[in-house]
């Protein structure tokens, strides 16, 4: 029921919003005690699971919690002088207060290689038949060039793809990785990799906050 605010008095006014502006400060601290919970189980699984990414489902919508992750160059030169010639000066560049802006999928491939979050075992071709619903033909192609190793946004896809509202938790989890192996590659030669990640992560440090964000239909 809409309130006409005019025929209230200034102190009906008053009153009522202090008891809003109440209710607001106990919603919120409910708001960040449950959040803190959340945070707390998510963190503990994906520490388990070794993954960036959980969601929790309940009957009115969904809580996602992921773990963003913040990159500092340790040693620039030592980091110029294993990449291949010409990728340093290329995705990344230096401001006026000795600071280093990098390309995204730059920053994310060596985030990949400081935190080990990618994997070489399998490729994106295989994982389509590890699908707990196996795409057609029309389906593994589209998916093949949508994929892109993005949480929310493959757990979108796959549920347009196949027409489902399913969470897909385990699949997004070696899709994750399979794609940052592949952005890895992208930027380092085959010969010597494994010598040059190791170098690579002896020049980077990646620093991790929570980030928790809510699912589901508003009402009118």
């Amino acid at each position: 029921m809409k309130i006409d605010l005019k025929t209230q008095t200034s102190g009906q006014l008053v009153d009522t919003l202090v008891e809003l502006d109440k209710l607001r400060l106990q919603t919120a601290r409910s708001i960040d005690m449950y959040k803190a919970e959340l945070q707390a189980r998510g963190v503990s699984i994906m520490d388990d699971r070794n993954q960036q990414y959980i969601r929790f489902y309940g009957d009115g919508g969904s809580a996602s919690i992921t773990d963003k992750q913040k990159l500092d160059l340790t040693n620039p030169d030592r980091l110029q002088k294993w990449l291949p010639e010409g990728v340093y000066k290329k995705n990344v560049s230096e401001t006026t207060e000795t600071k280093y802006k990098l390309t995204t999928g730059f920053e994310t491939m060596l985030k990949s290689v400081a935190t080990g979050d990618y994997t070489f075992e399998m490729s994106l071709e295989d994982m389509m038949d590890q699908l707990h619903i196996v795409p057609d033909d029309k389906q593994r192609k589209l998916l093949l060039k949508k994929l892109t190793g993005e949480f929310e946004k493959d757990r979108k896809t796959l549920n347009a793809v196949f027409k489902t509202e399913d969470s897909w938790e385990e699949e997004l989890y070696y899709i994750h990785r399979i794609k940052r192996g592949e952005l890895i590659r992208k930027y380092l030669p085959d010969d010597m990799l494994d010598i040059t990640i190791t170098e690579l992560k002896k020049c980077i440090t990646v620093d991790s906050s929570l980030a928790i964000g809510l699912d589901y239909k508003a009402e009118d």
